[in-house]
C-alpha cells in the first residue's frame, strides 16, 4: 500500500523530541527514516554562530516592528512566514 507523504510540524520542547518521536513511531502515526542508515544522504546539524544568531534575532525584531508600523498606517505587507526565502 502506497501512501502520500505530507510534512508534519511537531510543537513542543526540544528536550522531549526524542521521546515524542519514539511514541509517534510506536503508535504507527508517522514513519521517520533514520538518515544515519542512508549513506547517500549527507545531513549534519545546523547551528548558528552566536553573532549570526544575534543578527537573525535583530532582523526578525525589525521585520515585526516594520510590519506593525505598516499595519498601523494601513500599508500592505506579507507576514514574515510568507516572505520569499523563508
Amino acid at each position: 500500500m502506497s501512501l502520500e507523504m505530507v510534512p508534519v510540524e511537531i510543537v513542543g520542547l526540544k528536550a522531549d523530541i526524542s521521546d515524542m518521536l519514539k511514541a509517534l513511531q510506536t503508535a504507527g502515526s508517522v514513519h521517520i527514516d533514520d538518515l544515519a542508515d542512508m549513506p547517500e544522504i549527507s545531513a549534519r546539524p545546523f547551528t548558528l554562530e552566536p553573532g549570526m544568531l544575534s543578527y537573525q534575532e535583530e532582523l526578525t525584531f525589525l521585520v515585526a516592528r516594520i510590519g506593525g508600523i505598516l499595519d498601523t498606517m494601513g500599508g500592505w505587507h506579507l507576514p514574515p512566514a510568507e516572505c520569499p526565502g523563508r
